[in-house]
């Protein structure tokens, strides 16, 4: 679909760039969509929750400028892709109904809200990594995730990474897409869940696998544990960060403690190993 058939029709319900972002809507949130355009080289200057009034019809029309970086966008491979319109093996649809389907745990248990994610550097040796993850429900029934990261020590900004949860098996995994000290898809694979009866699930161990910037694979155990409630999301994130051990606060130090004593068990060690 070229960018030139995608022109306005502010007043018009077959407005092509509306139903764009509404089919992309369909398995995208506001923010993802609006981060996965700044990632694709398009930043917007309007907010992701403008989006979604733009689609309802509360707001009239988006700016010049952002219309155009959508039509550009929504003409890209990506913009094919979450529109549906590459078949076959190129679609995201089947993979969108598994996260659908395992959105819910089997037992009603609750993942959703804020979690410090505990793991050790997989870019800088004698490093240890905090970070702040938001979990919640969207209106598409998908369990999403915000990854979020107060990185002053490399790149002085805040990362941000989104992705979405699924259960399997009763265990969360966790997919998100990085564009910082990770590249592509990072997958946290969930292991043991505490408590182990009750609704609201308060700690998750697990093992997280990647690749770094450089391209290299890495693999972290990692600890999810519940933030305290009523804990404002920029008190969170400056817990967050990327510091030697001893520069951690004695409760962020014993949950380190705590991982490395309940890591992930592996059934047995790879046989390359052995050749």
């Amino acid at each position: 679909m070229p960018a030139e058939s995608i022109t306005p029709h502010a007043d018009d319900e077959d407005d092509p760039l509306r139903l764009a972002l509404k089919k992309a809507n369909e398995i995208l949130s506001w923010k993802q969509l609006h981060w996965l355009a700044k990632g694709a080289g398009f930043p917007l200057e309007t907010g992701p929750a403008n989006l979604g009034k733009f689609v309802a019809h509360q707001v009239k029309e988006l700016n010049p400028q952002d219309r155009r970086k959508l039509e550009r966008f929504f003409a890209s491979e990506t913009g094919h892709v979450i529109r549906h319109e590459k078949r076959g093996h190129g679609t995201l649809a089947p993979l969108t109904d598994l996260l659908r389907d395992g959105a819910k745990h089997p037992e009603k248990r609750d993942i959703r809200g804020w979690f410090y994610a505990l793991h050790g550097s997989y870019i800088e040796d004698n490093q240890f990594v905090v970070r702040a993850i938001e979990i919640e429900y969207g209106s598409d029934s998908l369990l999403h995730v915000r990854n979020l990261l107060n990185d002053s020590h490399h790149h002085g900004d805040l990362l941000d990474a989104f992705g979405n949860v699924f259960f399997s098996n009763g265990k969360p995994h966790i997919i998100t897409h990085h564009r910082d000290n990770a590249r592509g898809t990072v997958l946290f694979v969930g292991d043991k869940l505490l408590p182990l009866d009750g609704k609201l699930i308060q700690r998750v161990t697990g093992q997280m696998i990647g690749m770094t910037r450089d391209g290299k694979h890495f693999y972290r155990a990692m600890l999810l544990i519940r933030a305290p409630a009523g804990v404002a999301e920029t008190e969170l994130l400056t817990n967050t960060g990327i510091r030697p051990f001893g520069q951690w606060p004695e409760t962020f130090q014993a949950y380190f403690k705590d991982l490395r004593k309940q890591m992930p068990e592996q059934p047995f060690a790879d046989p390359l190993l052995r050749l």
